[in-house]
C-alpha cells in the first residue's frame, strides 16, 4: 500500500494550493497548480500515486471500522457496537 507522507503542514498546504486552483485569476490558478505539483515532486510522488494513496488509506480505514457481510453472516459484529 502506498502511504501518503505528508505532514499535516503540508496537506493543509497542498490542500489550501488545490482550493486556490477554482480561482478567477488565471496566474494565480497556474500558479496554485504548480506549487501543488512541486510539493508532490518533493515527495517523489505523482497525482496518480497521490490519489491512489488516498483511496487505498480510505479502504484500509473503511475495512477496519465497517462491518463486512462475512462478518453479519458468521456473526462477528459485536466489535463494531
Amino acid at each position: 500500500m502506498i502511504e501518503i507522507p505528508f505532514t499535516t503542514d503540508d496537506l493543509r498546504r497542498f490542500i489550501s494550493c488545490l482550493n486556490l486552483t477554482t480561482s478567477d485569476k488565471d496566474g494565480e490558478a497556474l500558479g496554485a497548480a504548480r506549487a501543488a505539483n512541486r510539493m508532490l515532486a518533493r515527495y517523489r510522488m505523482t497525482w496518480s500515486s497521490f490519489w491512489y494513496g488516498c483511496e487505498n488509506d480510505l479502504r484500509k480505514e473503511l475495512i477496519e471500522t465497517q462491518p463486512t457481510i462475512v462478518d453479519a453472516f458468521e456473526g462477528n459484529l459485536e466489535r463494531y457496537a
